[in-house]
């Protein structure tokens, strides 16, 4: 007999894949300073390499679609407003304002209340 798999374990790894994604987004946020000009800013090595993964990222999490409730999907695909400000703070040195916290943690206060009472 099959040993069912977990919700949580879809979960865990759809939020790996907004991260990633997330991640894509810096890329490209990233490129954009380097000054390209027609079509060269769309067709360059890294906005192809991020365009690619964010693909293969947003493909499984498609997949995981079938295995979460889409109420779900909605609000942990919300995590992004999350990862990017900090990964911008990261690698690309962006500041990161009093209104920005304000809504992060209200974002990650409303995942965790919907994940408690919600049932992820």
């Amino acid at each position: 007999m099959k040993k069912r798999v977990s919700n949580w374990i879809y979960v865990l790894i759809f939020i790996i894949t907004v991260f990633i994604c997330s991640c894509t987004q810096i890329m490209l946020k990233k490129n954009a300073d380097k000054g390209y000009m027609g079509i060269k800013i769309y067709l360059n090595t890294p906005v192809i390499v991020s365009n690619f993964i964010f693909l293969g990222a947003t493909l499984l999490g498609v997949y995981l679609m079938r295995y979460i409730m889409l109420t779900t999907v909605a609000l942990l695909n919300a995590l992004t407003y999350v990862f990017i400000p900090v990964l911008s703070y990261i690698f690309i040195k962006e500041k990161i304002s009093k209104n920005m916290i304000i809504g992060i943690t209200l974002i990650v206060i409303g995942v965790a209340i919907y994940g408690i009472w919600g049932g992820i």
